[in-house]
């Protein structure tokens, strides 16, 4: 069961989920019931897409990953396939049974999103890595339009989507050796390790150069720019030690995302 659970990434669940909470709270939007509802949807299409992707890196992730459920046996690939369809079905179901249209319609976008990336998007240079950006930050905009999107959860989508297209490419760095084998073309493999960790320090640091909107246009207080300063020197040793380990600079990304989601919530105060 425990292969199960880890097949899901749910750290990065855990930041749809988190990511829904806070794109809903923004808005002003406080029921407990829908919210729980839409973090669910979310927390289930990006596990859903997590397994498809493994499901289509079989092979790499037997060079890259092969501790992985799949690559280590732990899941046989049939049961994966039943697994992530199981999981998009449950929450497309819900979104039909609890969810308004607007967040229907983003839901099955991003299912097809998903599926399109993994199995063909994702070997091509850079769109490759704009794609799971878009599935990450896009879970601020799922959560707000339990109501409608204003302008700080469009700051924060757009954060969020420059932050993540700088750890997808750290990622790509990681996953060269496997990437190359399967006649990927990502950014990396193409243009090598240093360009691609450039270009991913550029998309954080225009992430970083948005945080400190949402307090100059008055949005949230003076809370928020403290506690998204804290984020951003985060991000700064992230792209630091992106340079020497990209394994090390992408997980400490991760946690800066989390840092700057809860300086929003952080500044509602």
């Amino acid at each position: 069961m425990l292969a199960y659970l880890k097949i899901l990434r749910p750290s990065v669940v855990a930041l749809a989920l988190f990511a829904v909470v806070v794109g809903a709270v923004l808005t002003g939007f406080y029921d407990i019931f829908l919210i729980a509802m839409a973090a669910i949807v979310a927390a289930l299409v990006c596990g859903g897409g997590n397994v498809i992707n493994d499901i289509f890196d079989y092979d790499i992730d037997k060079v890259n990953r092969p501790k992985r459920a799949l690559p280590a046996g732990k899941i046989s690939l049939k049961a994966a396939k039943i697994y992530a369809a199981a999981l998009l079905i449950v929450a497309v179901a819900l979104s039909v049974a609890f969810l308004n249209t607007y967040q229907l319609v983003l839901a099955l976008i991003n299912v097809g999103v998903a599926f399109v990336y993994s199995w063909r998007l994702k070997a091509m240079p850079l769109i490759g890595n704009l794609c799971p950006s878009w599935l990450g930050a896009s879970s601020f905009l799922f959560g707000a339009l339990a109501v409608g999107v204003n302008a700080v959860v469009m700051i924060l989508f757009s954060m969020a989507f420059l932050a993540n297209t700088g750890r997808e490419l750290a990622k790509a760095i990681e996953d060269i050796p496997g990437d190359r084998k399967a006649g990927y073309r990502t950014l990396p493999v193409v243009l090598g390790k240093n360009f691609s960790a450039g270009v991913a320090i550029i998309f954080v640091v225009f992430g970083v150069l948005l945080s400190p909107l949402p307090w100059l246009f008055g949005l949230l207080s003076i809370n928020y720019l403290y506690a998204v300063f804290v984020a951003d020197v985060v991000f700064a040793l992230a792209c630091w030690t992106l340079i020497m380990n990209a394994k090390k600079g992408q997980m400490i990304m991760k946690l800066a995302m989390f840092i700057a989601i809860l300086a929003c919530l952080v500044g509602l105060l």
